[in-house]
C-alpha cells in the first residue's frame, strides 16, 4: 500500500474537494472516519480498498503535521478551502494590502473571468500574502510542471469594500471571489518595478543616526505629486513613501525640483470631486528620504542599494552589511495612465568609516545628505510603510545583530512577470 498516495489523497478530500468521494465535512472540518473509509473505496481513486489500520497508519505517520483524529472522526488540520468548513470565519482577519492567487497558467481561464476571480464549484480561493508562496503553491498542483501565474490583489481595499476573508493556514486567506476591480495585475498597462535602498546608520550618544538625503521639493503641478482621493478611499492607493517617477528611480536628467515651487507640505488642493492632497516629508525645505533606486539588468538587490547609496550620496568608503529589513510594497499609476506594483527592498548598512565625507548628486536634485537620529525619525516619520523598516532597523541595532545570509535570488517574490 503506497502510504503517500494515500495521505495525498485524504489531504484532497478533507481540505478541498469532500464532494469529489461523496462525503460531507462539518463547519470545522470534521468527518465520519467509517464513512471516510468506505467513500475511499467506492470511489476506486486507489488501486486497492483501504481499512481504518491503514488509516491509522497514514496518521501515525503524518504525526499530526496535516491531520487530527479524536475518536471515530479525523479532519486536515488547515488549508481548507471546502465552502462548508467555515472554521475561525468569526475571528477577526486583517488583509494585507495586497495578496497574491497563484493557479497554472493553463487553468487560469477557470478563475478569471469577466467579473473578476472566482473559486470553483465547492471551493474557496486561497490567498498567499508573498508572490513567491503563490507560485509554490501553483506548482506544488502540478509537481513543478507548466507555469505558473500569480495575481496581485488590493487586498486591503477590497475587505474595506466588503469583500469577505476567511483564515486559512499561517501565511493563507481565503476568499469565494473578488471583483474584477481589485485586480491590479489584470489592469491594462500593468508592470512590475524592483528596487532597492538603503539604511546607512552610525552610533550617537544616546541614539543611534541614520543618513537622509534631501531633495528640493516638486510643484504642486506635478501629477505625480497628487493623490487622488474619493470618498470609497485612494484611486489607486500610493503610499507616501515614494513618489513615482517617469521612467526610472534613478534621478537622471534635469529634476523637476528644481524648478518647480510649491506650497508647503500639507497644503490641500480640490480639483472637481477629487481631493489633491500634497505629499509630506521630513523636512519643510525640501523631502528627506532614504537613497533607493531601480535594479538595473541582472542586479541583485544588495548590490543596488549599495551603488545608490554610492551614487546619491557620494559615499566613497567600505560599507558593511548588518542585517536585511523588511521589503515595502505598494502601487501607483502614472501619468501615462500605467498601473505599477512595486517591491523595494532595504538593508542597514554601516560605513567603516565613522564620520564619512558626503558628495550629494546635485544635478538629480539632491542638495544634501544630513543625520538624523533613528528615534526622532521614528517618531515624525510621516510615511507609514516606512515604519515597519525603520523599527526593524532600529531592533536589529539594539540586539546587536550581526550580518545574515541575504537571499539574492530575484524570483516572483521580487516582481517577475
Amino acid at each position: 500500500m503506497d502510504l503517500v498516495r494515500v495521505s495525498k489523497l485524504l489531504a484532497f478530500v478533507l481540505r478541498h474537494r469532500p464532494d469529489a468521494i461523496g462525503i460531507e465535512l462539518d463547519r470545522d472540518g470534521w468527518t465520519d472516519v467509517r464513512t471516510l473509509v468506505e467513500r475511499v473505496n467506492t470511489s476506486k481513486r486507489l488501486d486497492h480498498p483501504i481499512d481504518e489500520e491503514v488509516l491509522g497508519r497514514v496518521l501515525d505517520e503524518d504525526g499530526g503535521a496535516r491531520f487530527s483524529r479524536e475518536g471515530g472522526r479525523v479532519r486536515a488540520r488547515g488549508g481548507h478551502t471546502a465552502r462548508e468548513v467555515v472554521q475561525a470565519a468569526a475571528d477577526p482577519v486583517i488583509v494585507p494590502d495586497f495578496v497574491f492567487f497563484g493557479c497554472l497558467r493553463e487553468r487560469a481561464s477557470k478563475h478569471l473571468t469577466s467579473r473578476g476571480l472566482e473559486a470553483e464549484r465547492g471551493r474557496l480561493l486561497r490567498l498567499h500574502d508573498t508572490e513567491r508562496a503563490a507560485r509554490r503553491g501553483a506548482m506544488g498542483q502540478a509537481k513543478g510542471r507548466g507555469k505558473a501565474r500569480v495575481v496581485v490583489i488590493e487586498g486591503a481595499r477590497a475587505q474595506r469594500s466588503g469583500v469577505v476573508f476567511l483564515r486559512g493556514e499561517a501565511g493563507a486567506l481565503l476568499a469565494s471571489e473578488i471583483p474584477r476591480r481589485f485586480l491590479l495585475s489584470e489592469r491594462p498597462g500593468f508592470e512590475r518595478q524592483v528596487s532597492a535602498g538603503a539604511v546607512l546608520v552610525r552610533p550617537a550618544s544616546e541614539d543611534f543616526e541614520i543618513a537622509l538625503i534631501r531633495t528640493r521639493p516638486r510643484g504642486d503641478s506635478d501629477e505625480a505629486n497628487a493623490l487622488p482621493v474619493s470618498d470609497s478611499g485612494p484611486i489607486p492607493r500610493i503610499p507616501p513613501e515614494e513618489e513615482p517617477r517617469e521612467e526610472s528611480d534613478r534621478r537622471t536628467g534635469e529634476d523637476r525640483r528644481v524648478q518647480d515651487e510649491g506650497p508647503p507640505d500639507g497644503v490641500e488642493r480640490r480639483a472637481g470631486p477629487r481631493r489633491r492632497r500634497r505629499r509630506r516629508g521630513w523636512g519643510a525645505q525640501g523631502r528627506m528620504e532614504l537613497p533607493k533606486g531601480k535594479l538595473e539588468e541582472d542586479e541583485r538587490p544588495l548590490d543596488a542599494a549599495i551603488r545608490e547609496l554610492r551614487e546619491e550620496t557620494g559615499l566613497a568608503t567600505g560599507i558593511e552589511l548588518v542585517r536585511e529589513l523588511p521589503r515595502v510594497r505598494y502601487a501607483f499609476r502614472t501619468p501615462e495612465g500605467r498601473s505599477v506594483y512595486k517591491v523595494v527592498h532595504y538593508f542597514l548598512l554601516r560605513s567603516r568609516d565613522s564620520d564619512p565625507t558626503f558628495v550629494p548628486r546635485g544635478k538629480e536634485g539632491i542638495v544634501a545628505v544630513e543625520w538624523t537620529g533613528l528615534k526622532h525619525a521614528l517618531e515624525t516619520i510621516a510615511f507609514g510603510n516606512l515604519r515597519p523598516v525603520l523599527e526593524a532597523a532600529r531592533d536589529a541595532l539594539v540586539a546587536g545583530a550581526t550580518p545574515p545570509e541575504v537571499d539574492q535570488g530575484l524570483d516572483s517574490e521580487d516582481g517577475e512577470p
